[in-house]
């Protein structure tokens, strides 16, 4: 038998704002529980605030659905309460695998259901077999759409070192195509990514792998909020671009020698969410 649990909190994330917060909310609401939804301190209206409004005016009953913005300052705070509540009965959330660490913690002490998404530093695989034209599409919008700042963005591009160069040079001539500006400007792909701090981060990830020996073959730059789509090779595994979720258009290009390599290599990271292989033999 299937019963609502009662109050659902959801910790909604600001980089698609409106659609991550309604595939968190409206399961829930729609079997019959009650929902608080929390949007990102970031994008306080498009993840939530909007749809208080369009529920009041489609007549949802006041306490049915609840929106609660904070500050910055405020959102350990808020989230705490949110969670521990005696009120709350489940929790959802999406966002950085720090956080939800956090989050899954504070519900296992209180015995409450929790439904989480996290990040992820994940690998599509380009095996020697591989349509050439359709990887490198693949690679391109999988590795800089909405700047890099998705859960699920290539972050790592493994290679068959015989389709290596050729790979490269393909996807090169594509990144070289991506123009960099207002995203009011339709003919603009790479907006700004959400802040000077994510930049800054996403910076750092560049720096750290050039200081170690990286090479930059396209990109590198930006300023403010912006950042150029970015391809690095010569990366190892000591670097943060290797083992760290980047959330910005920046992929590394990384050879390997079989299949088992790749496997390895594609599992050398703690983050684990999806993957993407490349090949015309589908058994393989």
């Amino acid at each position: 038998i299937r019963r609502p649990l009662g109050v659902v909190t959801v910790l909604a994330p600001w980089n698609f704002p409106a659609i991550l917060a309604v595939r968190q909310f409206a399961n829930p609401m729609a079997i019959g529980n009650t929902i608080i939804l929390k949007p990102s301190e970031e994008t306080p209206y498009t993840g939530g605030l909007f749809f208080a409004e369009v529920m009041e005016e489609a007549g949802i009953p006041a306490g049915v659905f609840n929106v609660i913005t904070c500050s910055r300052e405020n959102v350990q705070a808020v989230g705490d309460e949110l969670i521990e509540n005696p009120a709350v009965k489940g929790v959802a959330f999406t966002g950085s695998s720090a956080v939800g660490r956090y989050v899954s913690a504070k519900c296992g002490a209180h015995l409450k259901k929790c439904c989480i998404e996290l990040g992820g530093n994940d690998a599509l695989i380009v095996r020697q077999d591989a349509d050439i034209e359709r990887a490198t599409h693949a690679a391109s919008f999988g590795s800089f759409m909405h700047q890099g700042q998705i859960c699920m963005s290539v972050e790592r591009i493994l290679v068959h070192q015989s389709i290596f160069d050729r790979f490269l040079e393909r996807f090169v001539e594509r990144t070289r195509k991506l123009k960099m500006g207002d995203t009011q400007d339709r003919s603009t792909i790479i907006g700004p990514l959400i802040s000077r701090k994510q930049a800054e981060k996403v910076r750092g990830q560049i720096n750290d792998a050039v200081a170690k020996g990286a090479k930059i073959i396209i990109g590198g730059g930006g300023q403010g909020n912006y950042v150029e789509p970015t391809i690095l090779t010569n990366v190892r595994r000591d670097m943060a671009i290797w083992q760290q979720e980047t959330f910005g258009p920046v992929v590394p290009v990384i050879p390997f020698r079989d299949d088992e390599e790749a496997i390895a290599i594609c599992n050398d990271t703690e983050y684990g969410l999806s993957s993407g292989v490349f090949s015309a033999d589908e058994a393989k």
